[in-house]
């Protein structure tokens, strides 16, 4: 008994815990191939394997259960969407010898995917999705046989539980109308009309109809200076009102639409006409979108929305509107610089909101917005941008990934409210790597994690399991077999799923692979549910 704890305290000591089975591989991969986690589905886990291009890779799909892997899906599009009941991705069915994009849908009772939507005309991938209780509404991107993009984006509503498409615009001027079309597309593939189902009549639209968003049975819509709203109770649609929004979301059970700008109010939408929600309208300056230009950078937590905006040629601000009576709207912090070639971007940190703010030249600062004072209170600054992903901790601590110019590349433990609070959880790979980091997800319930970093011994990525401090973290030495981790799928107290590469015999093969955490010494339990 002596003997096993004086080996359990020397294995603590040098952070490599001995005692595990080899892991099993459950999948092989390309040489070259990238393997990229998409998400759970109840017992499984669904995986991207391939070089990335579009309409170019497989889904693999884990039973974590078992554990075993077979194929979803080959030669799929973009996948763009999934939930605790759904997953969609885009692929392709046969039709008379010839091969078409399809939207599939899998259920998370029924493991089998069903198309609910093909398209025979072009190419699809997604510009937006949302999921409006059993309804997927999509905004699609069309791409004609050429290769060259529409200049619309089509929308498509699909019904999940029955596996088909309820409503929606015809893609393009050769498309056959299909019972729920509401709108006409000319010849270059722009929408000439929609159908009003309260007048019977068909309206020119100026513009592409794009989603703002949904609230229980009711789809809102935005052609040109005007909103649409679509009852998918009663399949009436009717003009709602004029107005150009660029915010959309559900505060406090109520949709809200907001006007963002000079100046900025914000109105209910759940009546039959738009209600202002602030006694009067604050000159906010305009809204900042996001690097890509389509999704604007704005949050909810709780009964606050916050958002960032411009409120000159030269600087930016966090504001939050919190519901009330009335509705109020404040800013967060002071306004702060807007750096050229920069990034700016809110995030949920569990039950926190944090900005990001920087570019690859001046480095990034990570902020977390304190609702109560209304401040913003800085608790890392680096070299890379944070990554979004903020794991809670016991003690009311937190755990993030980012680089600096002293550590590299390395996970942090914060309690977000001063820098001072903020230190390295364990040096992984000294030396200032670059982004040498393979993905984190949490075992069990509790505050422990698996992810994939250096070890101190090696330039080999190995699966590390943390508590947040710096005595429960620890390397499982995989490369003893020659494997060097990629990123870790999914994880659980019994076992973690990865990615990886095997050397063995002068070659280096690729797969998925499945790690017990069964077999190991005693102080290892601790980390078991």
């Amino acid at each position: 008994m002596l003997k096993q704890f004086i080996l359990v305290i020397v294995l603590s000591l040098v952070g490599v815990v001995p005692g595990f089975a080899r892991p099993q591989k459950l999948w092989s991969v390309a040489a070259r191939a990238d393997v990229t986690f998409i998400g759970d589905l109840g017992k499984y886990s669904f995986v991207k394997v391939g070089p990335g291009n579009f309409n170019h890779f497989d889904i693999v799909r884990i039973d974590r259960t078992t554990p075993a892997a077979d194929i979803l899906a080959s030669n799929t599009g973009e996948i763009f969407f999934i939930d605790k009941d759904y997953f969609v991705f885009i692929g392709t069915v046969t039709n008379n010898g010839k091969t078409i994009p399809s939207i599939w849908a899998v259920d998370v009772k029924n493991p089998n995917p069903q198309s609910t939507y093909s398209n025979y005309n072009s190419l699809m991938s997604f510009r937006s999705v949302t999921r409006a209780n059993n309804d997927l509404l999509c905004n699609l991107v069309q791409y004609s046989p050429g290769g060259s993009r529409w200049t619309t984006y089509p929308m498509v509503i699909l019904d999940l539980p029955k596996h088909q498409r309820v409503w929606g615009s015809a893609p393009n001027a050769n498309y056959s109308a299909q019972a729920g079309d509401f709108a006409l597309i000319n010849a270059e593939g722009e929408p000439q009309s929609l159908f009003d189902s309260a007048t019977n009549q068909m309206h020119p639209l100026p513009s592409a109809i794009s989603l703002l968003g949904a609230f229980q049975n009711k789809c809102y819509l935005r052609s040109g200076r005007s909103i649409y709203l679509w009852d998918r109770s009663t399949n009436n649609l009717v003009k709602y009102c004029d107005m150009v929004p660029n915010i959309f979301a559900v505060l406090n059970n109520r949709p809200v639409i907001g006007v963002v700008g000079s100046p900025t109010q914000f109105y209910a939408v759940d009546g039959p006409a738009p209600v202002p929600l602030l006694a009067q309208p604050v000159d906010t300056g305009s809204l900042v979108f996001d690097q890509y230009g389509i999704h604007v950078s704005f949050v909810i937590q709780d009964a606050s929305l916050l958002f960032i905006a411009r409120p000159t040629t030269t600087t930016l601000r966090v504001w939050e509107l919190r519901a009330g009576t009335p509705f109020t709207l404040k800013p967060i912090g002071a306004e702060f610089p807007a750096l050229v070639n920069g990034r700016t971007y809110l995030e949920h940190g569990y039950n926190n909101i944090y900005l990001a703010n920087g570019s690859h030249t001046a480095g990034y600062t990570a902020s977390r917005c304190d609702l109560e004072s209304g401040t913003l209170r800085p608790f890392w600054q680096g070299k890379f941008q944070p990554c979004p992903t903020i794991c809670p901790l016991a003690n009311n601590r937190f755990l993030f990934h980012a680089v600096d110019a002293e550590h590299g590349c390395e996970f942090r433990v914060t309690d977000m409210n001063t820098t001072a609070s903020t230190s390295v959880l364990v040096e992984c790979g000294p030396g200032a790597l670059e982004h040498d980091f393979g993905g984190i997800r949490q075992i069990g319930s509790a505050f422990r994690y698996a992810f994939a970093a250096r070890t101190p011994a090696s330039a080999a990525r190995d699966i590390w399991i943390t508590d947040g401090t710096t005595a429960g973290t620890r390397a499982l030495n995989l490369s003893a077999w020659g494997i060097s981790v990629r990123a870790i799928l999914s994880a659980d107290p019994d076992k973690v799923i990865f990615s990886a590469d095997e050397s063995a015999g002068g070659t280096t093969q690729r797969g998925i692979y499945v790690q017990s955490l069964r077999n190991a010494t005693e102080d290892w339990l601790l980390y078991r549910e």
